[in-house]
């Protein structure tokens, strides 16, 4: 990719697969490497989406490093995204939509600000399968190295995990929290064999700066915080008395 912009766009209607291909960005660009408004994009074995560096601020998801969300659909079936940065969502942004995520990973991505690996303004984001690990984000107020989750408006964020592991991740500025995921407003619901390690996990440990209340592993806006590994059953909801564990 040489001009800046986004290298695509899969709007309504339209469908496309990406297999054993790389897409690299740019080290200074203005906007997500890739767009989905309206379509639905897959990833699949072999597909990389890498190397891009938004300064955008965020504007209708379309603000990540690697994947901008408007509306529409991302298959993650397999494939990376992994080492862009964005002051928000540094691996994608979602405004609404649906992320189907099987397998593959989001990895080594960084946010200036929240939601190191996804962040996400509503839609639905189903996890059964995959890797989400070792992304950053630097909130001074906010936090998600892993996912950052916010109901705008009428577009509710729902986060369903069933499945797959969220390690390693980051808020790394002091007043950060929610290392594994930050959910600031919102439903998060962990079933089955899903993990999300907390503090003490070696390499393998999502951690948060907040010396007070820092939620390793889970932070929920409403004062909720989980440090270590977050069992099965977790239902977690920002506007009302959720269960949690």
């Amino acid at each position: 990719m040489t001009g800046t912009g986004s290298m695509f766009t899969v709007n309504s209607g339209a469908s496309l697969t990406l297999t054993d291909v790389v897409l690299k960005g740019l080290t200074t660009n203005t906007t997500s490497l890739v767009r989905v408004d309206g379509g639905t994009l897959t990833m699949l074995t072999g597909s990389e989406i890498t190397g891009n560096r938004s300064t955008d601020g965020y504007s209708t998801g379309t603000s990540a490093g690697g994947i901008g969300i408007i509306s529409g659909t991302l298959n993650l079936n397999g494939g990376k995204i992994h080492s862009n940065t964005a002051n928000d969502g540094g691996g994608i942004t979602m405004n609404n939509g649906t992320i189907n995520f099987t397998s593959g990973e989001i990895s080594n991505n960084q946010a200036s600000s929240s939601g190191g690996g996804i962040y996400m303004r509503g839609g639905t984001l189903t996890m059964s399968g995959g890797l989400i690990a070792n992304n950053t984000s630097n909130s001074s107020i906010e936090g998600g190295g892993g996912v950052w989750m916010y109901t705008g408006g009428t577009i509710t964020a729902i986060f369903n995990m069933t499945g797959g592991i969220i390690r390693g991740n980051r808020a790394i500025n002091a007043s950060g929290r929610g290392g594994g995921v930050l959910v600031w407003s919102g439903t998060f619901t962990k079933t089955g064999n899903s993990i999300i390690y907390g503090d003490n996990e070696g390499t393998n440990s999502n951690t948060a700066a907040n010396a007070i209340t820092p939620g390793h592993a889970v932070r929920v806006n409403s004062g909720r915080t989980r440090n270590t590994t977050a069992g099965e059953g977790v239902n977690l909801d920002s506007g009302t008395a959720a269960n949690w564990e």
